[in-house]
């Protein structure tokens, strides 16, 4: 029983290195997914900085998750959900907690994914 509306759509997207040492896009996943966000603002030092973090709950009986379990940590996801341009997306998958309702079915109910603002990465089609 899934009690969650994945209503957002995001890629999950992992990388590669070019012939050059370039992180470049290997391959690209969309995804349902629910996506909360939270950006904020700093000023110390003489500096400015905008901080963006983000949390999504991807549906974990998607085919693409499920065959990229073991590897969520190492790729990069798009959640352009504001219509922000693509290159104001991009996010780094720092953490992945997987939520299993131990007492009652033993079922995984959700994964959730830890998200650190980032640059793009080239090549993207």
């Amino acid at each position: 029983m899934v009690c969650i509306n994945y209503n957002d759509t995001i890629t999950l997207v992992t990388t590669t290195v070019d012939s050059y040492g370039a992180e470049i896009v290997d391959q690209e996943y969309d995804v349902p997914a629910v996506v909360e966000m939270a950006t904020g603002y700093a000023h110390s030092g003489n500096q400015d900085a905008i901080t963006s973090d983000a949390i999504a709950f991807v549906d974990p009986t998607n085919a693409d998750v499920l065959e990229n379990f073991y590897r969520l940590e190492e790729m990069l996801v798009i959640a352009n959900l504001f219509g922000a341009s693509e290159a104001q997306s991009w996010f780094k998958i720092e953490n992945v907690i997987v939520a299993r309702d131990t007492q009652l079915c033993n079922k995984v109910d959700n994964v959730q994914l830890s998200l650190k603002k980032v640059r793009p990465v080239g090549g993207i089609s």
